[in-house]
């Protein structure tokens, strides 16, 4: 289920917010709900779901034109 919360920010949140999304190339609502997901799981109050990151020496083994 997804729930949609209107948030009221004061300027200097905003843009902080703003620059924070920016820097991290996401819109301000995905990085509002990026950095309140963060803080959940700190809090341990969210379990965390990760994917497994794939090392980066292995990549070219997946890339069947990278023997090219």
């Amino acid at each position: 289920m997804i729930v949609r919360l209107k948030l009221v920010l004061e300027q200097d949140e905003y843009s902080a917010l703003m620059e924070s999304a920016l820097a991290d190339l996401r819109n301000p609502s995905d990085q509002a709900r990026f950095i309140l997901r963060q803080e959940l799981e700190r809090l341990g109050l969210l379990n965390v779901k990760r994917v497994p990151i794939i090392q980066a020496d292995i990549l070219p083994k997946l890339n069947p034109l990278a023997d090219q």
